[in-house]
């Protein structure tokens, strides 16, 4: 623990961080980093990192994958847990990155692939109607109108007559329509129709009707007409007729007569006229 810079006339102890084991006037080594309770006369233990297979005369570093959080030779070097990682001579493990796992003792983390994500020591598909990419941390949400089967790196896009349903497409139902990328079905406007998978309502023609959502529209009752779209029928007047399904509604003959909301005329009555 002493060393002399005079020939051995004045000897002097080794200053902080240096050491010497022998007798003589050979100078004080440094104690090297991975010492610990090193200087004077002792060498000191195996620091936090490194064990001794040799009771403390030499130390070797904990192997990577591995650590050592404590001074001394009794104890020794413990395998990182999922999740974690390290390099040799670790005194404590590395949490991996979001999007990356790792199993016990792990000298390094791995990347999950698209449609998983990172759950300590293992990659777990996305759930149906998330995606994820490369190296992900936790799954997304489809936006509207799109879908995904689990373990999906995308999601498809619903198109016109369908929507989107977590991971599938369902046709419309009749009387109702969507457009690209919907998450439901708009019912048809009054006047209108569709069938099942429709990606728009048609007006109803001429002589027909409808007042709710359906896959067809409804005739017109005699004595009644209806335009291009309708929603309703409206009835003919006095002196005009219509069959089912009009368009429009017709004069009644000379002779002949009818009255609001008729199907047919009818002759006049002797001594009664028409014009």
């Amino acid at each position: 623990g002493y060393s002399s810079n005079d020939n051995g006339f004045t000897c002097t102890p080794c200053i902080a961080g240096y050491y010497k084991t022998s007798s003589g006037n050979s100078a004080c080594t440094r104690c090297p980093d991975y010492r610990a309770q090193c200087g004077g006369s002792s060498i000191g233990t195996c620091n936090k990192g490194f064990i001794s297979t040799d009771n403390a005369i030499t130390c070797i570093p904990c192997k990577a994958g591995k650590f050592k959080n404590v001074i001394g030779i009794d104890a020794i070097c413990l395998n990182c847990i999922s999740g974690k990682y390290s390099s040799a001579g670790a005194t404590a493990c590395s949490n991996c990155v979001a999007g990356m796992i790792s199993n016990s003792g792990a000298t390094i983390c791995e990347a999950c692939s698209g449609g998983t994500f990172a759950s300590a020591d293992r990659c777990t598909a996305c759930a149906a109607g998330k995606w994820s990419a490369f190296s992900a941390a936790s799954c997304s949400n489809c936006a509207t109108g799109m879908i995904s089967s689990s373990g999906s790196s995308i999601c498809a896009t619903c198109y016109g007559g369908t929507y989107a349903t977590t991971d599938r497409c369902t046709a419309c139902a009749a009387g109702r329509f969507s457009r690209d990328v919907a998450g439901s079905c708009t019912a048809c406007a009054l006047g209108h129709y569709s069938e099942n998978g429709a990606f728009e309502c048609l007006p109803c023609d001429g002589g027909t009707y409808s007042s709710i959502s359906k896959a067809s529209c409804f005739a017109c009752p005699s004595g009644k007409f209806a335009t291009k779209g309708s929603s309703a029928c409206e009835n003919c007047v006095a002196g005009e007729y219509s069959p089912i399904g009009a368009n429009e509604c017709l004069i009644c003959a000379a002779g002949t007569s009818s009255i609001d909301a008729s199907g047919v005329c009818v002759k006049c009555q002797a001594g009664k006229s028409s014009i």
